[in-house]
């Protein structure tokens, strides 16, 4: 395994990560629709300038889901429960950190409805936001790893 101290669980592919390792992460996929069909929300970091989703560090003991939720609150005012998720959809990734080298793996899930675009409050952690068709959002995404879960979000949605 190339990650020390984390492996994957059984079901839903989801990180199992022991206490030793720092960074864990979890967030949503957040979509609307309009007359062009579904556009999906993208956050630009106000610390980073890149844009993402909305998501953020697991606190305590907190789940991943829980932490998802948390962060959507957050970050855009969105206050979603456990049913507003997809229960079996999430992408897994692990990277490290170009900064200090420090592993860092996230969790993202997806909405099963679509959010109202016109109740979006953007914290003061994102200097703008942007709700986008997919094609738009590839192409403002710089990370490989989060342009391949907005693809994938993108095909569960389609498909279910």
């Amino acid at each position: 395994m190339p990650w020390p101290n984390c492996s994957l669980a059984q079901d839903y592919n989801i990180a199992v990560v022991y206490s030793d390792n720092p960074t864990i992460a979890s967030g949503v996929v957040l979509y609307s629709t309009n007359a062009s069909g579904r556009t999906f929300l993208l956050l630009q970091s106000a610390r980073h300038q890149t844009w993402g989703f909305a998501k953020g560090h697991v606190d305590g003991d907190e789940t991943l889901l829980e932490c998802a939720l948390r962060e959507v609150s957050e970050e855009t005012g969105y206050k979603l429960s456990s049913g507003d998720i997809f229960d079996i959809f999430n992408d897994c990734s692990t990277y490290t950190l170009p900064k200090n080298g420090q592993l860092k793996r996230t969790v993202m899930f997806v909405t099963r409805n679509p959010v109202v675009a016109n109740e979006l409050q953007v914290s003061d952690e994102h200097q703008q936001s942007k709700w986008c068709s997919l094609s738009e959002a590839l192409e403002l995404l710089e990370h490989q790893q989060s342009k391949t879960c907005l693809l994938r979000a993108a095909d569960w949605l389609q498909s279910n």
